[in-house]
């Protein structure tokens, strides 16, 4: 970092076969509850050595399904999916 490297995360991922990233998806990231949920998620992700993309699904099941490919592309590790219902 001193000279201005700076790593190629898609270059290390495919050589590791692992992205050390984790996906979280909430409904609502208004909700006190929700965005509470992810803060400790993202906190016990860093501790293990992860990365976390969080995304807001906004309640809607075509964005959650968007939001879900999106996430494979990207080749995460896992992803946490979070819903209010259990309509999904």
């Amino acid at each position: 970092a001193e000279l201005g490297y700076v790593v190629n995360a898609a270059a290390r991922n495919l050589r590791a076969k692992s992205s050390r990233t984790i996906g979280i998806v909430n409904p609502d990231m208004a909700n006190p509850f929700f965005g509470g949920l992810t803060r400790l998620m993202t906190l016990e992700a860093q501790k293990m050595g992860y990365d976390t993309l969080v995304f807001d699904s906004y309640e809607s099941q075509e964005s959650e399904d968007r939001i879900i490919d999106k996430l494979i592309g990207y080749n995460v590790d896992a992803i946490i999916l979070s819903v209010i219902s259990n309509d999904h």
